[in-house]
């Protein structure tokens, strides 16, 4: 379980200098493009890394359509809905609401999939949900509608489902890297069809771009790896927050390198006080519990 648990934190690691690159990219190109991009790099490089590592495995089984279902949904009806969130309530109010994505994906591992949730896991995930709240919450300058939080919501809800989802799918017998793959690919093909709907998410990819887009790709698909490796070998109750508490790297690592992008404040620090305690505690919770269960068997 400490296998996993450090799995999660590496992949919101690389989420987070994924992340750098992609803002540096959106100086260039829309958000669309950066997206479309990423994900084709990501298949590219996934299936190039299944076929000459785990080439053995890389055949059909039931459980891949879950990871099918996984790239058309996760990959691109999430997003969606999340962008319909931050352009009609604003990133300020649509990032926190996103956020609680944790809480629905321990919620369903623990009714479906009846995994144990400790106290410190718990109050942990409560932390990390509400540092992310504290390092996202700023002004919305625009109108809204409350029912409009709902895309948002959705987003979180079918990011929490897709965890336990991809528990399951391995439970199948597909292998972390085949299944990383197979979601990629069914994202890059799928993500511009939805993009058909709204006008200007269309595809304008500059020269300047590339040499951020080609690296956040590549970051954002070993994370995706190093998520699916860590559902594998641990709990979504877990993973799930770790692997979740990503902006903490990305406030601190756009900081670090892309001067004026981020600043220091108080509400900074406090969101990042909350992640990294909020992580200690899911993946000591966890730890204490093996420990418990070893002494006790």
């Amino acid at each position: 379980m400490f296998l996993a648990g450090l799995l999660a934190l590496s992949s919101a690691v690389m989420y987070g200098f994924s992340h750098v690159f992609t803002r540096k990219s959106l100086a260039y190109v829309n958000a669309a493009t950066a997206t479309q991009f990423a994900l084709v790099v990501n298949a590219l490089l996934l299936w190039a890394l299944s076929l000459s590592l785990v080439s053995e495995q890389v055949s059909y089984s039931p459980g891949v359509w879950v990871f099918v279902a996984d790239g058309a949904i996760v990959g691109t009806l999430a997003r969606l809905f999340l962008y319909i969130g931050f352009d009609r309530v604003g990133v300020a109010r649509a990032a926190p609401v996103s956020a609680s994505t944790p809480f629905f994906a321990v919620f369903f591992a623990v009714i479906f999939l009846h995994e144990v949730l400790t106290l410190p896991i718990l109050v942990g995930t409560v932390g990390i949900v509400f540092g992310i709240f504290v390092l996202s919450y700023g002004e919305a300058h625009k109108d809204w509608r409350r029912r409009d939080l709902l895309f948002p919501l959705a987003s979180a809800v079918i990011w929490g489902v897709a965890s336990n989802a991809r528990k399951w799918g391995f439970s199948l017998g597909v292998e972390p890297l085949f299944g990383s793959a197979v979601a990629s690919v069914t994202s890059a093909v799928i993500f511009p069809l939805f993009c058909l709907l709204k006008r200007e998410w269309n595809f304008k990819l500059t020269r300047s771009a590339i040499p951020f887009l080609v690296p956040a790709g590549i970051l954002n698909g070993c994370a995706l790896v190093l998520v699916f490796y860590a559902l594998k070998f641990g709990s979504v109750v877990l993973v799930s927050p770790l692997a979740s508490s990503y902006p903490l790297f990305s406030v601190g690592l756009a900081f670090l390198f892309i001067p004026g992008m981020e600043r220091v404040t108080s509400r900074v620090v406090a969101g990042m006080i909350l992640i990294i305690i909020g992580a200690g505690l899911v993946l000591s919770g966890q730890t204490i519990l093996d420990f418990l269960k070893q002494i006790l068997s």
